[in-house]
């Protein structure tokens, strides 16, 4: 069974600590550097309150992304009905979703990260299934509302080619921010122009102007 959040405040308080600094601490350091006896520490807890909670440390990451599954699920199902998008370019959508996805990964990129690692190195299946419905919400919403505009795309085949720039855009993101201590050639690209070179990309590669226009000549 899922693990779930005590019923009694005063548990679930000392709960959310333990949560709390543990997603604290992952954005300073990699998960196997994480240690339990510093989680409790910083919670002001106990070694013997964690584990009457979660039967060891990786229990406790598969918490933290059951948690950061919803809250993503939550955030691109409302990012997608803003009724903005009803007459808004494909460009002013792109953008706005590679910033959004931008800023997402770097206020999670710890547990992120630590996740990447852990859970999907081991082939999870658990994870592999939260994975697959937080890419399903993306990849169907932001296909469906850009094929919605296709007058305005010049790509001859939006179809396969929305999604395909969606998957090169999420690698990037990801080795932009969740690896960037570990490239091999490490690039001077702050968040901000990370989001203009992607969506600059994702335009250029399914034929829409990022200013607004219509549709551009692909290459």
């Amino acid at each position: 069974m899922p693990l779930q959040r005590p019923r009694q405040h005063r548990s679930r308080q000392t709960f959310d600590r333990i949560t709390g600094t543990a997603r604290k601490l992952l954005q300073k350091k990699h998960f196997e550097e994480l240690s339990i006896r510093e989680v409790v520490r910083e919670a002001k807890t106990s070694i013997g309150v964690f584990y009457s909670r979660f039967s060891d440390k990786r229990a406790l990451l598969d918490y933290l992304d059951v948690q950061q599954t919803a809250a993503a699920i939550t955030l691109w199902t409302a990012f997608f009905d803003r009724p903005r998008w009803r007459t808004a370019s494909p460009g002013e959508v792109v953008r706005s979703f590679v910033a959004a996805a931008v800023r997402a990964h770097r206020q999670n990129a710890g547990l992120l990260r630590a996740v990447f690692f852990d859970l999907r190195a081991e082939n999870d299946e658990d994870f592999r299934a939260r994975a697959r419905r937080v890419d399903q919400v993306v990849r169907r919403r932001l296909t469906a509302l850009l094929l919605d505009k296709r007058a305005r795309l010049a790509h001859p085949s939006p179809e396969q080619a929305i999604p395909f720039a969606l998957l090169v855009t999420a690698a990037t993101i990801r080795e932009a921010i969740l690896f960037e201590d570990l490239r091999l050639n490490p690039a001077e690209l702050n968040d901000e122009r990370l989001v203009d070179e992607l969506s600059a990309l994702f335009c250029s590669y399914i034929g829409c102007n990022l200013n607004g226009a219509g549709p551009v000549e692909r290459a």
